[in-house]
C-alpha cells in the first residue's frame, strides 16, 4: 500500500512538473526556434506574437503591466506598468518554473505611468519570469501580473 501511494505521488508530480515546464518549451519548425512560451516584442514595445496570457495589458487607462521589450532580451529589457493610485509594490524576476525570486524593486509609488530597466547579463541563456506585486491589485481572469522573458546570449 504505501509503495502504491509513493508511485501515485512520484507520477503526480512528474506530470505536474512537465505540465508546469511545457510553456518553456521552444518549438522546432523547419529548423527554426519558435518561442510559444513567451510574448515577443521588438525594441520599440510592439507585439510581434507568441503568448498574448503573459503580462497585464491594459489599453483603456487602467491597472497595466508590460510587455517587456524587447523579448528575447539582450542584454537588457524594458518593462512599463501604470498605477492607478498611491500604492506600495514589489517587483522581482524569478525562475519560470517559480522561487528564486530576486527582487528589482520594493516600495511605495505614486499614481503614475513608469519605465523600469533590466540588465539582464546575468541571466543570459535562461528562461525567467518578471512579477508584480500591489497592496491595492490582484491579478483577475485575462490578466497576468507575471510575463516570461527569453535572456537570448
Amino acid at each position: 500500500m504505501k509503495n502504491t501511494i509513493f508511485l501515485l505521488i512520484v507520477v503526480f508530480v512528474s506530470v505536474y512538473l512537465y505540465n508546469g515546464c511545457a510553456e518553456d518549451i521552444i518549438k522546432k519548425d523547419g529548423g527554426d526556434e519558435i518561442d510559444t512560451n513567451i510574448l515577443r516584442t521588438d525594441e520599440f514595445g510592439n507585439i510581434l506574437g507568441g503568448d498574448t496570457t503573459d503580462w497585464c495589458i491594459d489599453t483603456t487607462g487602467g491597472f497595466s503591466f508590460g510587455p517587456a521589450y524587447p523579448n528575447p532580451v539582450y542584454p537588457t529589457v524594458r518593462i512599463k506598468y501604470r498605477i492607478l493610485q498611491n500604492d506600495t509594490i514589489t517587483i522581482s524576476i524569478r525562475n519560470s518554473l517559480g522561487g528564486g525570486d530576486s527582487v528589482l524593486f520594493q516600495g511605495p509609488v505614486l499614481a503614475g505611468y513608469y519605465e523600469r530597466d533590466i540588465n539582464g547579463t546575468n541571466y543570459l541563456n535562461t528562461f525567467k519570469e518578471v512579477c508584480i506585486t500591489s497592496k491595492l491589485y490582484s491579478s483577475h481572469t485575462g490578466c497576468n501580473l507575471c510575463g516570461d522573458l527569453k535572456f537570448a546570449e
